[in-house]
Order: structure tokens, then sequence, then C-alpha cells
């Protein structure tokens, strides 16, 4: 099987721009002609049955973005399809569902592996790596959604907005940055999954008994709190959309 080619057109907001100087001005026409010009050009190359997307480098989510957004995940593998959702600029709440939604259907895999750790009878190894895990994939929460020192500075100059203003919402969640094995170990102390944690350790010395309970605990305590986090991060990331897109309050004369 030949492999799918996709062409994307950017930039057409600057062919736009030179078209509405011109008398009779039309947009819908203007993208029409773009489209065909491209489709023409495609043929002459070789491409039998070519697909173009149109695409503004100002505002993604007009023209063609949402159309080459569900034709890639229509189209991508299972695991393609994933890494696609997840690397996709979060400038509509669809697609910070869909992340959501993508991303919550891996805890379960993530605590099975913590589970398969816990059972293992070596004391403190649960722990060490729960801590480890819960690291990785919190980051990782943070990042998909934007909540990161360079995704956010990237969304503020886009929309022309303080990058302070944008942060100002985020109250549920740290950013990327900030999620260290203090932090996480900080979060265990907080929730009844820090008492399980310690009952952990003790039975860890417990021949038997150690790895049959530590396994569930350590399924318990990861489940609860990637899903808890990842309904926080998604919940900030919602409100940094809403507040990037927020129009400028118009300033007092």
């Amino acid at each position: 099987m030949g492999k799918r080619f996709y062409y994307v057109r950017s930039k057409v907001d600057n062919d736009l721009n030179a078209e509405k100087r011109k008398k009779n001005f039309n947009e819908a026409r203007t993208l029409q002609e773009i489209r065909k010009d491209c489709v023409e050009n495609l043929r002459k190359a070789g491409e039998a049955s070519p697909r173009v997307f149109l695409l503004s480098n100002w505002e993604l989510a007009k023209y063609d973005f949402q159309l080459l957004r569900e034709t890639l995940e229509n189209e991508l593998d299972d695991h393609k399809r994933h890494v696609f959702i997840l690397a996709m600029p979060n400038i509509l709440a669809k697609i910070l569902e869909k992340k959501k939604t993508k991303l919550q259907e891996r805890i379960w895999d993530v605590a099975l592996l913590s589970c398969a750790i816990g059972a293992l009878p070596v004391p403190g190894l649960s722990l060490v790596c729960d801590v480890a895990i819960l690291v990785v994939h919190m980051k990782g929460y943070c990042v998909a959604f934007g909540l990161d020192d360079e995704s956010l500075t990237r969304l503020a100059e886009q929309v022309d907005k303080p990058v302070a203003e944008l942060k100002s919402v985020i109250i549920k969640s740290p950013l990327a940055s900030a999620i260290t094995k203090e932090f996480v170990l900080s979060l265990l102390s907080k929730s009844v999954c820090g008492a399980l944690m310690v009952l952990e350790l003790i039975l860890d010395f417990v021949p038997g008994l150690g790895s049959l309970v530590g396994g569930g605990i350590s399924f318990v305590t990861t489940r609860y709190l990637l899903q808890r986090f990842l309904d926080e991060a998604a919940e900030d990331a919602q409100k940094v959309l809403t507040k990037a897109l927020d129009p400028k309050a118009e300033e007092s004369i």
C-alpha cells in the first residue's frame, strides 16, 4: 500500500490580505482559487488524487484545520493517532477533550505496570518506582495540555497577551517544570494514598503478604493520583484556552 499524501497550504492569510486590496474581493472565491491552483500543480507533479488543506498561520482554527484534524485521526493507525492527538495545539475545547480521553485510556495500563512492580518482593522498590512513574506521566499531562513555560509563552505571543495573564488562571495544576519527586511525595502525604504507601512499606517485610497487598496498593494509588491530576490539568487547560481567546478589554477613553 502506498503512503498517503496530504498537502497543507499554510499562510493563506497573506493571500487573502493581498486580495482584499482588489475590488470585488470575495474570500470564498479566493480560497477556492488557491485550492484549485494547488490541485492542478500537484496533478502535474504526478499526484493522481491530491488532497489539499488550507491553513492560517495565525488563526489555526479557521479554514481547513478541523477537516485536516478529522482526516488524520480517521486515517492514522492507533499509535500514530494517539501521538498526533497529543501533539495537536490546544486551540479548541474539542481538542482538549480528545487529549484527555486518550490520556485517560492509558491510565489503566500505567496502573497495571505499577501493580506488577509493587508485587515484587523488594522492600522499598515499589515506592521509588511509583514516584518515578507519577512524575513522568504528570509531566506528560502538563506538556500535552500546554501547561509548561514554553507552550504558554508561545500561546501568549500568538494571542498577544502577557504570559502572566494566562498563568493566572492555572489554579489546580503546577507547571511541568514544578513536577518533581518532592512534589509527588507531597501529593501522597496529603492523600489517603500516603497512608496506603506507608502500609505497603511495612508489609514489604512480610514474606508473601507484602507482595500480594503491595501490588494492589500500587495499582490503586497510581490510578487514583493520575486520574485526579488529569482531571485538574484538563480543567486548568480549558481555563487557559478561555483566557487566551477572550477579546481584550477595550481601554476606557
